[in-house]
């Protein structure tokens, strides 16, 4: 049954946008984005904002990457992905090597 509605609010908005068309209000056809990742359809404004993936395997790909939040001294906060980049950072004159 849920197929059917499915092909039936896909029929409705096909003839919608059809006579849109011939109004001369839509001049390109709607682009439903896939996911580079897993296949599957995602929101065209996550498109529009330049996401290729979907919700779900962005989070996927958001939690492998590691990253660490650290005060500067006498300055700012700086986000780190490396750990190396702070070995030493916030001894007071930078960088010890």
């Amino acid at each position: 049954m849920t197929k059917k509605y499915n092909q039936v609010n896909y029929d409705s908005a096909q003839r919608s946008l059809d006579k849109l068309k011939k109004a001369g209000m839509v001049s390109q056809d709607i682009v439903i984005p896939e996911c580079n990742i897993c296949g599957n359809e995602f929101s065209s404004d996550r498109a529009r904002l330049g996401f290729k993936v979907c919700l779900d395997c962005g989070e996927k790909q958001a939690e492998k990457v590691k990253h660490c939040v650290a005060p500067m001294h006498k300055s700012n906060y700086m986000v780190f992905t490396n750990a190396n980049d702070l070995k030493g950072i916030n001894n007071k004159g930078g960088l010890i090597k």
